[in-house]
């Protein structure tokens, strides 16, 4: 009896020696470090491919919905899921580099609006430029002015007018201002002379009578009358307080006398004499040259 005793209790211990250490010395496969860290990463990745997804739904519906010319709404919103939901930490520096970006994309579409409007106003403005009729005061014309202004006798006068033909009225009138007062009453007075036409020849006569009249509501009273054959062809009767155009480029006086004629006059006050070249303007806006005058005062200055 009490070898079997001993046999048993001694296979009770080889029992419980293999059931306990068979393992000793090892860690269980699900207990190791390896497995622990593979099984962290694996839930890791899980995870990372999880927020990634959520992240691209949020973006596409961001982009769906939003208005893409509004780049500093959709730059605030990217940046508030980067910030949240990544939960990303910036550093001063970051932060202040976010604000000026954010501003810079704020400032663009205004500064792209600001430079459209001034193409189209370069645009509109060089339209009115063209549109304008080309004024180019020549070398010629200037010292014909000079001159007009130096002169001592008629021949001068008429060396004087031969420089100062224009081809278009136009280059003179254009953004020229009426003249002052004292700039017409230059021309009160009575003047009387002849027009010789391109050729030389005697085309007809044409007479100034220009007076003050403060009596009146308007100071200056008077006609210019264009005779031929001893008879009126065209006269112009005017009431007013300014006589004609005064170009700034010019020292002439540019005066109406119906609806296509114009003359450019100068006065000479040493000789007591107007100077001037008569026009017709002709349906294409051409200035067709009449004739030259030179005319004499006839009453007698107080």
């Amino acid at each position: 009896m009490k070898d079997f005793l001993k046999i048993f209790l001694v296979l009770c211990a080889v029992v419980t020696a293999f059931f306990f250490g068979r393992n000793y010395g090892e860690e269980t496969k699900v207990e190791s470090s390896e497995f622990k860290n593979l099984k962290s990463d694996n839930f890791n990745n899980k995870n990372a491919q999880e927020e990634i997804t959520h992240l691209k739904e949020k973006f596409q519906k961001l982009l769906d919905s939003s208005d893409l010319k509004k780049s500093d709404e959709i730059l605030g919103k990217i940046m508030t899921i980067f910030l949240a939901d990544l939960s990303l930490q910036l550093t001063a520096d970051q932060q202040k580099d976010l604000e000026i970006g954010q501003r810079a994309c704020v400032m663009k579409p205004a500064t792209t609006v600001k430079t459209e409007t001034k193409v189209e106003t370069s645009i509109v403005e060089e339209k009115k430029l063209v549109s304008k009729p080309e004024i180019k005061i020549s070398a010629r014309f200037k010292m014909g002015e000079l001159e007009m202004s130096e002169a001592r006798d008629v021949e001068d006068i008429r060396r004087a007018l031969n420089k100062l033909e224009v081809r278009k009225i136009e280059s003179l009138l254009d953004g020229a201002p009426e003249s002052t007062f004292q700039q017409s009453k230059k021309f009160f007075g009575i003047y009387r002379g002849s027009i010789l036409d391109v050729t030389g020849h005697t085309y007809g006569s044409i007479v100034f009578e220009i007076y003050n009249s403060p009596a009146e509501k308007l100071p200056i009273k008077g006609s210019i009358k264009l005779y031929r054959n001893g008879e009126v062809v065209s006269e112009s009767n005017f009431t007013t307080d300014q006589l004609g155009s005064s170009p700034e480029t010019s020292s002439s006086t540019i005066l109406n006398v119906g609806p296509k004629h114009f003359l450019q006059v100068y006065k000479l006050e040493s000789m007591q004499k107007i100077a001037g070249i008569y026009y017709e303007q002709l349906p294409q806006k051409t200035t067709k040259t009449i004739g030259t005058f030179i005319l004499s005062r006839t009453d007698f200055p107080e």
